[in-house]
């Protein structure tokens, strides 16, 4: 007959004790494994941007980076097709709702290549447009503006001198996107 080691106090401990650091050595493992894992996929994703397109534009070569592919964006309602010509040496200025300022820049990077922007508020009756910078000056849609609005709808719009692109935290970076292909004819 088989008998039954009993354990002592000590040796239940011990095991106990030798579990839980293998346990963690497991864990350590997988913790470092993950990390050295997500650092490689940036630096694969940082070498190889398939959303990066260069253009010349005046003589000078231009990266312009997107972060949709083009047939990504054709969601994005389009009722104003933008173009180079359009913006090229004229003075536009610009409003964005705060949730979409950080998003706003990226685009107005690449439009200050060619045309002269600068920041406003916009005096529409809409109580999205609330200006939080009193020393602005106060523009209207019978301006050359372009409007960054906060919308549930992905859109590009013109009314009047305004070019609205709409959109939220989560879809203006399409909605952007999908300008940047119309505009540099991408």
């Amino acid at each position: 007959m088989a008998r039954l080691k009993l354990l002592t106090k000590k040796e239940r401990e011990r095991r106990e004790q030798r579990k839980q650091i293998i346990f963690a050595i497991i864990v350590a493992i997988i913790m470092v494994a993950s990390v050295i894992g997500f650092t490689l996929e940036l630096s694969y994703r940082e070498q190889s941007n398939p959303y990066e397109h260069t253009i010349e534009l005046y003589g000078r070569k231009i990266t312009i980076n997107t972060l949709y592919s083009k047939n990504e964006t054709g969601d994005v309602v389009l009722d104003f097709i933008p173009s180079v010509d359009y913006f090229a040496g004229k003075r536009f200025y610009f409003y964005s709702s705060p949730e979409l300022r950080q998003s706003a820049v990226r685009l107005l990077q690449y439009l200050s290549y060619f045309t002269l922007l600068n920041e406003a508020c916009l005096n529409e009756s809409k109580a999205a447009y609330k200006c939080y910078n009193e020393e602005l000056p106060l523009k209207s849609c019978d301006d050359d503006v372009l409007v960054f609005a906060y919308s549930n709808a992905s859109k590009i719009e013109k009314q009047k001198g305004c070019i609205i692109l709409s959109g939220n935290e989560t879809t203006i970076e399409k909605t952007i996107d999908r300008f940047l292909y119309e505009l540099f004819s991408l």
